[in-house]
């Protein structure tokens, strides 16, 4: 029995979409009616926006130095300085 070949089973085009996928996720990427669109740099590795969405008030509603609670009304805040200990943010 012959073993099955990798490139009979799939078409180029599978395989060139796939591989597309991975490089545009990785580097940034992505075509829009045609025309290739770099998508901007983050500054922050990976574990450093996973600290941030767990210590930060605009998604835990507290200091993340004192624990003061902030006010609830979040659509017009910009910024997120702590009255209580004077903890001020340098995310923005």
């Amino acid at each position: 029995m012959p073993k099955d070949n990798f490139l009979e089973k799939h078409s180029f085009f599978k395989i060139f979409s796939v591989i597309s996928s991975v490089i545009k996720f990785i580097y940034g990427y992505s075509y829009y009616n045609g025309e290739l669109i770099l998508q901007p740099q983050q500054g922050r590795t990976q574990q450093q926006q996973l600290e941030l969405l767990d210590t930060h008030p605009l998604f835990t509603g507290k200091c993340p130095q004192c624990n003061y609670e902030f006010d609830r009304d979040w659509s017009a805040r910009v910024h997120w300085d702590c009255p209580e200990c004077g903890w001020m943010d340098d995310t923005v």
